[in-house]
């Protein structure tokens, strides 16, 4: 039976909202594999939440289907460039991409890349990226960040940071054979530096 738009639209949502949240939330993470203490905002006057803007490259669609299958374990086509409309009533905008099988539940992976509105990316802002038990995959960009899997439903989500971009991926944990390894992520991490424009 193929997939409604409808469907296809909510299963493209809950996991576009999860990448906004993974791109704004503000809490521990590692370095060198490490877990480490993001600092707090709170106390901090100096201290001001980053803002991320979308539709900061040509295409969010930076990994080819070939790219994100072997990524994911799964045989996905290529990817769509989705707007999706968010619950502060704007619209977001990513890549979601599909198992080459099709089905209700074939919406398997999404990336989104992000600039902050003013500047370059800092050390700083990727501080109060991740969540508790986050780790740091060294030497690719400015930084890869690997989300915690804290359950069976956890997404397996990665970010990518170069001195311009932050670029999240997220699996949907129920359409592949098990999370990446970190061979998995750095190998994909490098082709999203590849990808993304040097300036």
């Amino acid at each position: 039976m193929p997939v409604t738009r409808r469907q296809r639209s909510l299963l493209t949502t809950a996991v576009c909202a999860l990448v906004a949240l993974c791109c704004t939330s503000g809490c521990a993470r590692s370095l060198d594999g490490q877990a480490v203490a993001a600092p707090s905002t709170a106390s901090s006057p100096t201290a001001a939440a980053v803002e991320w803007r979308d539709h900061v490259v040509p295409s969010d669609c930076i990994l080819t289907g070939a790219q994100m299958s072997a990524l994911s374990g799964v045989r996905l086509k290529d990817g769509e460039d989705t707007d999706v409309k968010q619950s502060d009533g704007t619209t977001g905008h990513n890549c979601s991409y599909y198992t080459a099988a099709g089905g209700v539940l074939s919406f398997t992976a999404v990336v989104k890349v992000q600039a902050p509105v003013t500047g370059t990316v800092t050390p700083d802002m990727l501080a109060d990226l991740g969540d508790d038990g986050a780790r740091s995959i060294p030497g690719i960009g400015l930084d890869v960040i690997i989300e915690p899997l804290d359950g069976p439903n956890a997404f397996p989500t990665m970010r990518v940071a170069t001195d311009r971009h932050v670029t999240s991926v997220v699996l949907v944990v129920g359409n592949i054979p098990h999370p990446p390894d970190d061979a998995a992520w750095s190998t994909a991490a490098r082709q999203i530096v590849a990808a993304l424009p040097a300036n």
